[in-house]
């Protein structure tokens, strides 16, 4: 039997320390707090290097409509001590932006929701309620650019 432990035992190991993902406090402007992905990443990267896990981001796709991205990516969790062992989550994120922020922000947030699901971690996080933004479809964009061709 290998004593050394698979990627699942290690996530255990990371799950067995990290529980509970603090929200930051609230930003300037906004009317709730959230767990940022600076906050998941910190609470996380100890435990994970500690306990011989790597990740890093495969399959990335990128949809652009109008000021919103939609990033699909699968987050790859790897054994440094054998890179064979690994397995893949699926992860979504969706950045609005309407300067050019949108991708960090869906890529981030994909990440963020992957390690939160991957180690199941509570925030108190109700992302149905994370609605400071709203989507413009790419033709209500294109029409707006028609209509003042000055800000193009």
């Amino acid at each position: 039997m290998d004593s050394m432990p698979n990627i699942y035992q290690r996530i255990n190991a990371v799950m067995r320390e990290v529980s509970y993902i603090q929200k930051d406090p609230k930003k300037l402007g906004l009317q709730y707090s959230f767990a940022s992905h600076d906050s998941v990443t910190s609470a996380l990267r100890g435990p994970m290097v500690e306990h011989g896990i790597v990740y890093h981001p495969t399959k990335m796709e990128l949809t652009v409509d109008g000021n919103r991205v939609q990033m699909s990516l699968v987050i790859r969790f790897v054994n440094i001590d054998n890179p064979g062992d690994f397995i893949d989550v699926p992860s979504y994120g969706f950045g609005i932006d309407s300067q050019d922020k949108g991708v960090g922000k869906a890529f981030s947030y994909a990440v963020k929701y992957g390690l939160l699901k991957t180690f199941g971690l509570e925030t108190g996080d109700d992302p149905e309620n994370d609605q400071s933004a709203k989507h413009v479809p790419a033709s209500e964009v294109a029409a707006a650019k028609k209509s003042k061709p000055w800000n193009n």
